[in-house]
């Protein structure tokens, strides 16, 4: 990379206003995918920015942070919204909601009954853990890898529990190592694991089915946040027999802010008691004899007056996803991924900190440069239109990139160009 080009992506950003949001949109009204988009090839994937309005020049790799919403399903939160101020009323429509939990239930597995919508993935851990029948000295063995979403409530719930912390630090190079650090931790006193099956810090995919299945043979159930999978691949949760996940909507299924999902088996409904209570988790009570009988399905955790356009939208990302097949999007943002990584490790002054096995990578790749800070880097790279994250989490000091389905073979190689020439 050339300092000509270097201060040219400078100069451009700035005489853009990169700080204003929706910046040359270029189209609208996009309600469907599947008129141009075949999978075949490269074209197809850059048509689909269209659908989205992140400006040409803005390079965007932190969907892992939060994904950017495709424009239609902004309009269909827009016209949900519209009509509800339009036709106020209380409550919210039963049939339309249950139709979320539908579309959920396609994207990852397991049946609508098991599934309650929350507004975010820590929601969903926070039900989880709080609603565990602990008993003080129980364990919870999870990784120093965990996003703030699920180390912040283990902290809260041990402190208030009296439950142990068993953490076990990820082996970067040997995945299914990860097994073994899981259950060498592991002792009468485990309830429960709870590990996300992507990292947020270095894309690590972590061997789910197996640690799930020894976890089971040992009488320990599982828990997944599934915040960095859900939307980026094909799911079956109910199929790798995991005992809760939970996940937001807003970053690799492309849905609104305040959306999240969270799945349980359903023999633990009546395992996790509800802690946040209202209208609409039970189906009866009587103040005076101290009764109450919560909802028979997993809507016993959902309470209050919902915000339904919101979920509107998120049936619509599904939707959107859905006809460009996740194992299309897999295939997108693991190869760009693998472009990336290959090509990173050609700088001598890249380190790289995602796994070393093909197999345990995603399109979550992090590393920094030993001639520069990752803070540094991050800045630098953000000023020439590259919006990436710093990860700090288990002390890691490096620089983020996540890959979806709006980016593209050029942007890759921008980045690589960038990182050689910053390193230089």
């Amino acid at each position: 990379m050339d300092r000509s080009f270097f201060i040219k992506s400078i100069a451009a950003l700035s005489a853009a206003g990169l700080s204003a949001p929706g910046m040359t949109a270029r189209s609208v009204g996009y309600n469907s995918v599947q008129d141009a988009f075949t999978g075949a090839g490269q074209e197809d994937w850059d048509y689909l920015r269209k659908h989205f309005s992140l400006p040409e020049d803005y390079r965007y790799f932190n969907t892992a942070g939060i994904g950017a919403v495709p424009i239609s399903v902004r309009e269909q939160v827009a016209r949900y919204w519209d009509d509800t101020e339009i036709h106020p009323k209380p409550g919210h429509n039963h049939k339309a909601w249950q139709s979320v939990k539908l579309a959920v239930s396609d994207s990852i597995g397991g049946k609508p009954s098991n599934i309650a919508l929350t507004n975010s993935a820590t929601e969903g851990i926070n039900i989880i853990l709080n609603g565990f029948p602990w008993k003080a000295g129980d364990e919870i063995i999870c990784s120093t890898h965990e996003h703030p979403a699920l180390h912040a409530p283990l902290i809260n719930i041990s402190q208030q529990k009296g439950v142990k912390l068993r953490i076990f630090e990820p082996d970067l190079v040997d995945g299914l190592n990860n097994i073994s650090r899981i259950f060498n931790l592991a002792s009468p006193k485990t309830r429960l694991i709870f590990v996300s099956i992507v990292t947020c810090t270095t894309g690590q995919r972590l061997p789910i089915e197996e640690i799930v299945d020894e976890a089971h043979r040992r009488g320990i159930l599982v828990a997944i946040d599934g915040a960095q999978c859900t939307g980026s691949r094909a799911l079956d949760i109910a199929d790798w027999d995991v005992d809760f996940y939970a996940s937001g909507g807003q970053k690799w299924l492309l849905g609104p802010k305040r959306t999240g999902l969270l799945y349980l088996k359903e023999e633990h409904l009546d395992l996790i008691r509800p802690t946040t209570v209202g209208a609409y988790s039970e189906q009866g009570y009587d103040v005076f004899k101290n009764e109450i009988a919560w909802a028979s399905d997993a809507t016993r955790y959902e309470y209050a007056t919902q915000n339904d356009s919101l979920f509107s939208g998120l049936k619509k990302s599904i939707s959107f996803l859905s006809e460009l097949g996740f194992d299309n999007i897999r295939s997108h943002n693991e190869e760009l991924a693998e472009k990336l990584y290959q090509g990173l490790s050609e700088n001598e002054d890249v380190y790289l900190i995602s796994p070393e096995q093909r197999e345990f990578r995603t399109s979550i790749i992090s590393f920094g440069l030993s001639s520069m800070n990752y803070l540094d880097l991050a800045k630098k790279l953000g000023i020439a239109g590259f919006r990436v994250r710093v990860v700090f989490e288990a002390g890691l000091q490096a620089v983020r990139v996540s890959i979806h389905i709006y980016n593209s073979d050029e942007e890759i190689d921008a980045l690589i160009e960038a990182v050689n020439y910053l390193s230089a």
